[in-house]
């Protein structure tokens, strides 16, 4: 009988449940393909699950400065005036990760002994290609200078003489950054993902890929995220595991089921700004949104088929991996790629570089030229001139 194991760090940090039986019954012969894909897709659920629930289980201990860098880092995860619980939650497991790989490389040397050249060494051994033959690791050691950073400048404010003789060095100081990604989706491919999406029987994929492509959304004003929250209220949030759902798109509460004009705060503004968009002027959406019965038009927009709830991010970003990999699309082109993709079809297009900024709730015209508020007019203008271009192929 077939079973699903969680990992063991998870099962020695309490995650349940440790084990799931995959089926109700024994199979008399080996799984059929279908079958070995369903039992496939159930455990990669449960182990993106598992993954995640461990990233969130990160609790230094109570820490007290000693001269070296990593009872710092632990300082500034543990202080209660320390910027670290203001962060978002997604931006807190990549500084959680970054700050345990600290630990481990760096973490002992004493910062009254580190010098510029130090510095220099580290971000050199950090971009180092993780296999013989790979790329370097820029954007990498880029993520670990640029923490080492923030832990100095919190130690600054701690009045450590330590950390603020180091920031004066990092300073002056510049470390080289990744070139900017210039990979997009097309409309072609996004159309090639839906299908296989469909063909796998996973339509929330589908809807989920046209929604940041066509209203140009980040991914997780779409799909919403998990997030430990001991204030939640269980009654009024959907929960599971401790942890609680948001940000993703609701129907009623950001989308009218009937006209489908849609006002979503972001989560990038933390909900200052606001994403407007008529959904009925974008084709993609419009399909997509014919496999929604009204009656099913409640609550989250986009569920996982093999779990009735939202999707785990992790989760999310695999199986998107595996139909755009299925549909002929490069690796080199992400799931987060749609909202750059939707930005440049419209400067193709002939959009007003004003009104893209406006519909992808950017602050300024520099940003949104990177990719290449009012709102719902500016918005229409833009999936309107999109569409008659696409018409016109």
């Amino acid at each position: 009988m077939p079973v699903w194991v969680a990992p063991a760090e998870a099962r020695r940090q309490g995650f349940t449940p440790a084990t799931v039986q995959l089926s109700s019954e024994a199979y008399a012969v080996e799984p059929n393909k279908t079958e070995r894909a369903a039992l496939a897709s159930t455990c990669r659920r449960l182990q993106a699950e598992a993954k995640e629930w461990l990233s969130g289980q990160h609790n230094p201990p109570k820490a007290r400065y000693d001269g070296t860098l990593k009872s710092l880092m632990d300082l500034y995860q543990v202080h209660e005036l320390s910027p670290f619980h203001a962060i978002t939650a997604e931006t807190r497991r990549s500084y959680v990760y970054n700050l345990g790989v600290l630990t481990k490389r760096v973490g002992a040397r004493r910062l009254d002994r580190v010098t510029g050249e130090d510095l220099l060494r580290w971000h050199r051994e950090f971009a180092k290609p993780s296999k013989l033959g790979g790329k370097p690791r820029i954007r990498f050691a880029h993520a670990l200078m640029t923490m080492v950073r923030i832990v100095l400048k919190f130690g600054k404010v701690l009045n450590i003489a330590d950390a603020r003789a180091l920031r004066s060095v990092m300073d002056d100081m510049e470390f080289a950054t990744a070139p900017q990604r210039e990979a997009f989706i097309a409309p072609e491919q996004v159309e090639a993902v839906r299908a296989v999406a469909h063909k796998r029987g996973l339509p929330s994929i589908a809807l989920a890929t046209a929604l940041m492509f066509e209203a140009v959304l980040r991914q997780k004003d779409v799909i919403g995220e998990w997030v430990a929250d001991a204030t939640a209220d269980p009654a009024g949030a959907l929960t599971d595991r401790g942890r609680v759902w948001g940000t993703g798109l609701r129907w009623g509460e950001h989308v009218d089921p009937r006209t489908l004009i849609m006002i979503k705060p972001t989560s990038k503004s933390r909900g200052r700004r606001s994403a407007e968009h008529d959904l009925s002027l974008m084709p993609m959406v419009v399909a997509e949104l014919a496999h929604v019965p009204a009656l099913k038009r409640i609550g989250p927009m986009i569920v996982c088929e093999t779990t009735g709830r939202p999707w785990r991010a992790r989760h999310f970003r695999e199986i998107w991996r595996e139909c755009a990999r299925e549909a002929g699309v490069p690796d080199e082109v992400w799931c987060m790629d749609a909202r750059a993709g939707g930005i440049t079809e419209g400067s193709d297009a002939g959009a007003d570089i004003a009104h893209l900024s406006k519909t992808a709730t950017h602050t300024n015209t520099v940003t949104t030229s990177r990719y290449n508020r009012d709102a719902l007019s500016k918005s229409r203008k833009v999936a309107e001139l999109r569409v008659l271009s696409r018409r016109a192929r």
